[in-house]
């Protein structure tokens, strides 16, 4: 992200948040605090406290489905992507919140299962709540003997899979 559109960024969070607003108006000057090293630890907190409410409302609904895909980023690693599903009762809503996503350096259902369990448990989430899952056709993921889903069914026997396309 480049410094100007960090600016404009801060400027939009400033019209819904006065203390930001204060300090982009009457701060000092020379301390804008728009550094890159600056700009990742503002988005690596927002992005925490983002994390974290969607895992408040997760751990709150008490029952959930977890969606997981994997691909490679622009630098060539492969990526695990965590979506979330739950229903908040008391606003009767479906919510599919993106969780997270985690370095996949192996690519076997063994590994992959375990990256989805590690993850769930590092947010505070139960894998025991887990009513279903979702993922694609691939059989490292899909495959009744050994695949993702069968690893994750091991732990929670009642967790359903679903394909998704």
């Amino acid at each position: 992200m480049n410094k100007g559109n960090f600016l404009e960024i801060l400027n939009l969070v400033a019209v819904h948040d006065p203390v930001i607003q204060e300090k982009l108006k009457n701060g000092p000057k020379n301390a804008k605090y728009t550094s890159p090293d600056v700009q990742n630890t503002l988005l690596n907190i927002i992005g925490n406290m983002v994390q974290e409410s969607i895992c408040l409302s997760v751990r709150k609904a008490g029952a959930y489905t977890i969606l997981a895909d994997e691909t490679k980023d622009c630098s060539k690693k492969e990526q695990l992507a965590i979506v979330i599903r739950y229903v908040d009762v008391e606003a009767a809503k479906l919510f599919e919140h993106f969780l997270t996503y985690v370095e996949a350096t192996y690519l076997d259902a063994k590994s992959l299962s375990g990256f989805i369990l590690d993850t769930l448990r590092k947010n505070g989430l139960d894998p025991e709540c887990i009513v279903s899952q979702g993922y694609d056709g691939a059989s490292v993921m899909s495959g009744r003997c050994a695949g993702v889903q069968q690893r994750i069914c091991e732990v929670v026997p009642h967790a359903a899979y679903v394909h998704c396309y």
